[in-house]
């Protein structure tokens, strides 16, 4: 986490992973992420504002699986995985403080 100008605080974080054999002759699609954030206090550090992002490409827990398919006569092995979505989030934090 660094510490910026006008009292933001910034944080990332960048992560490959990359082909790995699946069997058969087979390789996984890499993947590669980049999540970050920007944030900023207000009210003595009682109240965050931010911004959440990750941009992602690629497919989690991939693997084979053999299919058939209508229409056609015979099975087949293909890689499958479900896709690593991008986002953008904003986020508001307040912290209520007990009374004495």
């Amino acid at each position: 986490m660094n510490k910026l100008s006008f009292r933001l605080q910034a944080r990332a974080e960048y992560e490959e992973v990359g082909r790995k054999p699946l069997g058969d002759g087979f390789s996984s699609v890499p993947v590669k992420e980049f999540r970050g954030a920007v944030l900023r206090s207000f009210l003595n550090e009682r109240m965050d504002v931010g911004v959440n992002f990750m941009i992602a490409s690629g497919y989690t827990g991939q693997t084979t699986e053999v299919l058939a398919i209508a229409g056609q006569g015979a099975l087949f092995e293909q890689v499958t995985g479900v896709r690593v979505p991008s986002y953008v989030s904003l986020s508001w934090t307040y912290r209520f403080r007990p009374r004495r």
